[in-house]
């Protein structure tokens, strides 16, 4: 199947007229997470990335695996912990209180089009708590005006 989309241009005597032939492109990975494990610090958060070209423009999702069963994943919106923005990439929000469900475990980002569909291979993110935060704080107080 593909799609032509023609453009006329009418100036008065002047005419003219373009085609562009488009074939549908399934999804590709422009750029995407490399490791199968990503660390971070519980008062940074983290952002996971992910993009895909492809005719028409894949949907970026993503998902997270549902306890420790690898062919059940949970799909990932936003909420008051994450973040997941139109441009492909998730954000882990900073935190104090660790919530295992949330701040640890296995996610994948899909790209999908009329086409078909491809997916990244598991990161799975750990946190570690940051233990200079208590240190910092204390140095600030110190230099306040």
């Amino acid at each position: 199947m593909k799609i032509i989309i023609c453009f006329f241009i009418f100036f008065g005597i002047y005419q003219q007229a373009f085609c562009a032939i488009h074939y549908p492109i399934g999804p590709s990975f422009v750029s995407t997470i490399t490791t199968k494990q990503k660390l971070y610090y519980n008062n940074k958060g983290i952002r996971l990335d992910c993009s895909a070209i492809g005719n028409p423009s894949p949907i970026l999702t993503w998902f997270r695996m549902n306890g420790s069963d690898e062919q059940s994943w949970i799909h990932v919106q936003s909420s008051e912990f994450i973040d997941v923005y139109d441009n492909g990439s998730l954000f882990i929000r900073p935190f104090r209180e660790y919530f295992k469900p949330i701040h640890a475990g296995s996610f994948i980002c899909r790209a999908e089009n009329a086409v078909g569909s491809i997916q990244t291979l598991p990161v799975q993110i750990k946190p570690r708590k940051n233990n200079k935060t208590k240190s910092h704080a204390n140095l600030s107080s110190h230099f306040m005006l």
